[in-house]
């Protein structure tokens, strides 16, 4: 819809009217002065106050966003009543999911909404959706995590339950008053899987240090990248470039296997173009997406890695390899880690074929415990119990390898961390890897004996 179909001439006059009449907006009262815009409420009582622009072109436009905005923002929550009225407000496709960012317009990614619905319908709905939104309390949201099987779905339901509580705030659904009702803490489940850190006491929604357990060493990224006889053969030839390029240039998993010829090639310099990854929806083929949080960057790559790999001229090869390949028809969209095929890699099969075979050659701690397992019997797939391993470190472990390289190596501030790594918030990564420091202790108690009398 346009913006002159949500607008009308006020009578007897210039004046700018919204359709539903509550956004309403006067020409300047001097030359070159700014239109003024008034919002009203459903009562008729003025609720804000703002200016839409010099020319009346801008004023129409402003009009039409504010009555946006109040359609989208202001009736909901103005008429709900139950918790189902707000889970389906958070859930919709109309509803701006990033109000605040100048890029209003931009929607959850696919992956992720599915897993937002999915953990509303699951857990959240059966406990809030039949409560009136007035009612809900600490007690509710007690009940809606005592729901969740594990620590780790526990996490992700809060976090859900935190974003839900937000959106009904500012939205007039719940009261200021109910800003904390997710803040409750639940008995620990006793996980069946092992955990590969150290139990932590802090609240689980909290940017934590990453602890020294938890980033794999520079020798056990060298034996994973020597282990090419265990990947298969047509990826042997670049296997060592694919482990060092996550290990330092600071791609994502689903970053790496979008990597084409060109975002090598473009810059001309050790600068590699990050602007898409593969994203796999279930019941859907892989597509590609733009990087978490849509961050596109440049990402410096070093020349040469701590073990001595020349990265950067190993890429530039499989660069100029990859457009040969292209040429011929073996990879068509000339991609830089393609799979046996020719096309992209779902993280599964990557991660089965390549990364499981290759870690456990260069002896990577792996933890053993019993869990469910999908097994083919009888031409079904069905689910049983079964001996199952994880490893210590994963394969997203060497983005913290990363991260840690360049903050005691390469003397990086946060701000060239997050420009290059594609972290969106430098509060997090200052308290995830610069914070605290593994030493702090010691280094405390050195200045202290240092300024003792």
């Amino acid at each position: 819809m346009t913006a002159s179909a949500l607008v009308r001439q006020g009578a007897g006059d210039a004046d700018i009217r919204s359709a539903s009449g509550r956004v309403r907006a006067t020409p300047p009262t001097r030359p070159a002065g700014y239109w003024r815009l008034s919002c009203y409420g459903e009562d008729g009582r003025r609720i804000a106050q703002t200016t839409g622009g010099r020319t009346r072109e801008q004023a129409v436009r402003r009009v039409a966003e504010e009555e946006r905005r109040l359609t989208a923002a202001g009736l909901p929550g103005a008429r709900a009543s139950r918790g189902d009225d707000l889970l389906d407000f958070f859930l919709a496709d109309a509803r701006p999911k990033f109000p605040r960012s100048p890029h209003r317009g931009q929607a959850w990614s696919a992956t992720y909404a599915q897993q937002a619905a999915g953990i509303v319908e699951r857990y959240l709905r059966p406990g809030l959706g039949p409560v009136r939104l007035s009612a809900w309390s600490r007690s509710h949201a007690y009940r809606v995590l005592d729901r969740c099987p594990t620590n780790y779905v526990v996490g992700k339901t809060r976090r859900t339950l935190s974003s839900v509580v937000t959106v009904g705030i500012e939205n007039g659904f719940l009261r200021a008053d109910q800003a904390g009702l997710h803040r409750v803490a639940v008995t620990l489940r006793a996980d069946a899987r092992p955990s590969r850190g150290p139990t932590r006491a802090a609240r689980r929604d909290q940017p934590l240090l990453v602890q020294p357990g938890e980033v794999p060493g520079a020798e056990q990224v060298r034996a994973l990248a020597e282990c090419v006889s265990h990947v298969p053969t047509r990826c042997q030839p670049w296997w060592s470039l694919w482990i060092y390029l996550l290990a330092y240039g600071g791609l994502r998993e689903g970053e790496l296997l979008a990597t084409t010829a060109a975002d090598v090639l473009e810059a001309g310099r050790p600068l590699l173009t990050v602007g898409w990854q593969v994203e796999e929806v279930q019941g859907h083929p892989k597509r590609l997406a733009p990087p978490k949080n849509g961050l596109a960057r440049l990402a410096a790559v070093c020349r040469t890695t701590p073990q001595g790999f020349p990265l950067w001229e190993r890429l530039e090869e499989r660069a100029r390899v990859a457009l040969h390949e292209q040429g011929r028809g073996a990879n068509p969209r000339a991609l830089i880690a393609p799979a046996p095929v020719g096309g992209w890699w779902s993280r599964t099969n990557f991660r089965a074929r390549c990364f499981v075979p290759a870690a456990l050659a260069a002896g990577w701690s792996t933890l053993p415990w019993r869990g469910p397992v999908r097994r083919k019997c009888d031409g079904r797939w069905v689910t049983q119990m079964g001996d199952r391993r994880d490893f210590r470190h994963t394969l997203h472990s060497l983005r913290h390898h990363y991260a840690c390289t360049a903050r005691d190596t390469w003397s990086w501030t946060v701000a060239e961390l997050c420009a290059n790594g594609g972290w969106s918030d430098p509060a997090f990564v200052m308290s995830r890897y610069y914070g605290l420091t593994p030493d702090v202790h010691a280094t405390a108690l050195a200045k202290q004996n240092g300024h003792a009398g």
